[in-house]
C-alpha cells in the first residue's frame, strides 16, 4: 500500500494519560482504498484528532517486486 493523500485535523489538545484511535475503512475499491479515524483521551466522546487517508493498492502491479 502507498498513500495517496493524508489529512490530519487537530481539534484540541490531547491532554491525558492514555489515548485511543479508533479507525474504519469507509471504501475499499479495486485500487483505491479510503481510510477514516479519531483520537480520543481517556474515554472522552469527542475526539482531539480527526484523520482521513486514501491508500493505492500496488500489490500485483507489473514492475513492482513485493
Amino acid at each position: 500500500m502507498l498513500t495517496a493523500s493524508y489529512t490530519i485535523n487537530l481539534l484540541a489538545p490531547a491532554a491525558g494519560q492514555r489515548f485511543t484511535v479508533t479507525g474504519q475503512v469507509v471504501r475499499a475499491g479495486r485500487t483505491l482504498t479510503v481510510c477514516r479515524g479519531e483520537a480520543f483521551t481517556d474515554g472522552a466522546s469527542t475526539p482531539f484528532a480527526s484523520m482521513q487517508a486514501t491508500m493505492t493498492a500496488i500489490y500485483g502491479r507489473p514492475g513492482i517486486q513485493n
